[in-house]
């Protein structure tokens, strides 16, 4: 089964109002990249905040994410942070140590080929 990767984006903006031109040219150029947009700001009946946060999940990977990202933390009052979800293929060996003990050694492979291996020891 072929999982997809998921990359997500957080972009807080200090002010909304001014920055909303700036904000949305970005993300149209990117816009195409964009699989979900989730926009948050503190609002009530007689209130409406200035700050916001946009939630967006990108396609594209890790280049395109990095892309738009640098645009936006260029215009000042915008910050960026990035979530990055990889899918891996692995596989453990297990060695028995007595009853309650073992360890496994598991390798895997990243998405980007990088190859790994690890050993963690269980004790019950």
């Amino acid at each position: 089964m072929n999982k997809e990767n998921h990359v997500i984006v957080a972009i807080h903006i200090t002010d909304r109002i001014k920055l909303v031109q700036d904000v949305q040219n970005v993300l149209t150029q990117f816009g195409c990249s964009i699989k979900t947009r989730l926009g948050l700001h503190e609002a009530s009946a007689d209130y409406c905040s200035a700050n916001g946060v946009v939630i967006l999940e990108l396609i594209g990977g890790e280049a395109k994410a990095k892309e738009l990202t640098d645009k936006l933390d260029a215009i000042y009052g915008v910050e960026t942070k990035t979530l990055y979800s990889i899918t891996i293929d692995y596989s453990c060996e297990l060695k028995e140590f007595s009853k309650t003990d073992h360890l496994d050694t598991c390798s895997f492979t990243s998405a980007s080929g990088a190859e790994y291996e690890i050993a963690v020891a269980v004790t019950r």
